[in-house]
């Protein structure tokens, strides 16, 4: 547990599984108080490590490498102790193939039962042109939406976004309009395809970011981080973790 002033190569690291930590700390630590954890992290650690940018609310910030993650640790009014994660993005890897895999398994099955793949409401970011699909899924596609347009709007609504979209110079009305007419489109189209797939695959499509769950080992060192700052370390004659001190609720069986 080494405690670092910054994160060396950021752009190796994400930060997505940061309120993930925050649940799992807050499960196993209970509430922070910011004066006792300072008073046992400046024992164990010694001086603060100042890279924030707001000192102005933040009392105190503390950086660790721990194994493969980064865990920041600050505080600030009288109890508000916070936790933020880094963990290497490759380690992310894993779960983004298994996700890509099953959105181009669904989209072969949607296609093949001819309804446009529509997952998500979010017209402008599903009909653009995307490596999920083939040519010639891509093809199909838009035949799909094109037949559907046709359905759920109005010959004058289908004929203004045919006319209108494809220009460059669009006025402000008519871009409210085509996003108008785009959004009630769109979740036209992701109604027809949710209804069409198995309640647990219903499921799966909100689980599109990744949770510590889904990186075991991650979840581990986590864990294991959490456990360190359990460790007693002794403030005069008394024994303190980041708790609080040594009590019948917040036994300290490890020292450092």
């Amino acid at each position: 547990m080494e405690k670092i002033s910054r994160i060396n190569h950021p752009e190796k690291y994400n930060s997505h599984l940061t309120n993930d930590f925050r649940t799992l700390a807050a499960e196993k630590l209970g509430e922070l108080d910011t004066a006792t954890s300072f008073m046992y992290l400046f024992r164990r650690f010694k001086t603060p490590t100042y890279d924030n940018s707001d000192e102005y609310k933040i009392l105190y910030q503390y950086n660790f490498k721990f194994k493969d993650i980064i865990v920041s640790i600050h505080a600030s009014y009288h109890q508000f102790v916070t936790f933020n994660l880094w963990i290497p993005k490759k380690s992310l890897t894993p779960f983004y193939k298994e996700n890509r895999k099953y959105h181009k398994q669904q989209l072969r099955k949607s296609l093949q039962r001819n309804i446009a793949y529509m997952p998500y409401s979010v017209f402008f970011y599903q009909i653009k042109e995307s490596d999920l699909f083939t040519p010639k899924q891509s093809e199909k596609q838009w035949y799909h939406i094109d037949r559907e347009a046709k359905e759920i709007l109005t010959s004058e609504e289908y004929n203004f976004l045919d006319t209108t979209m494809p220009k460059n110079d669009v006025t402000p009305g008519e871009s409210q309009r085509i996003i108008e007419l785009c959004d009630k489109l769109s979740d036209h189209l992701t109604k027809k395809f949710r209804s069409s797939i198995s309640a647990s695959d219903r499921k799966r499509l909100y689980h599109w970011m990744p949770t510590l769950n889904d990186v075991p080992e991650i979840r581990k060192q986590c864990l294991q981080f959490i456990q360190e700052l359990k460790r007693g370390c002794y403030v005069r004659d008394e024994i303190i973790n980041i708790k609080g001190y040594i009590s019948e609720n917040n036994p300290i069986h490890r020292f450092e």
